[in-house]
């Protein structure tokens, strides 16, 4: 089945959302253990979550909604049930020719067939509005992450990485590689 996905640019108002996905412990727990250390934020190491002080959110806002360069930041809007469900990014990477990019779905929403067409969404975006060339996303190995790996594999993206001693899979996409979504 089809899922009817909008990338939704928030408005300032609508940050609590970004706050609740950041703050939420079953969302985030991913993101655990990495030690991150930022002026920017609060950062729990063992639920990965992170709360941003204002003046930094309001400064990522402007950077990522306000005035975005080479950048795209959205909500995933689902119109079967009418609410935000998680969020999406793609920037381009410092110095690089490609784009790197981000997908969170909320945790009581996954599972439940969201990803894919969120995903395709944004690739579509990167491509068309971004011009991207080339898109990638990187796992750490211990994580196990093989759910968001064959994910990415679904839309097109291909493994790149050449070290099997690497600490991380790196995938990339490129324009002509994105699978249709069907």
């Amino acid at each position: 089945m089809n899922k009817k996905i909008i990338l939704h640019i928030p408005k300032y108002k609508e940050l609590w959302y970004y706050e609740k996905l950041l703050a939420d412990e079953n969302t985030m727990s991913y993101n655990a253990g990495y030690n991150i250390k930022s002026d920017d934020f609060e950062y729990d190491n063992n639920t990965g979550c992170i709360y941003y002080y204002k003046e930094a959110l309001d400064k990522w806002y402007y950077d990522y909604v306000i005035n975005p360069v080479n950048k795209f930041y959205a909500y995933i809007f689902c119109e079967e049930i009418k609410a935000f469900i998680g969020d999406v990014n793609v920037h381009k990477s410092n110095g690089r020719d490609y784009f790197n990019m981000g997908i969170v779905i909320e945790h009581k929403y996954r599972g439940l067939g969201y990803s894919y067409p969120a995903l395709y969404e944004l690739m579509k975006h990167a491509f068309e509005k971004l011009n991207a060339s080339e898109i990638r996303n990187s796992f750490e190995k211990l994580r196990n992450e093989k759910i968001a790996i064959k994910l990415h594999k679904k839309i097109g993206f291909i493994e790149i990485t050449d070290n099997p001693n690497d600490e991380f899979i790196e995938l990339s996409l490129k324009k002509e590689n994105l699978i249709t979504l069907i």
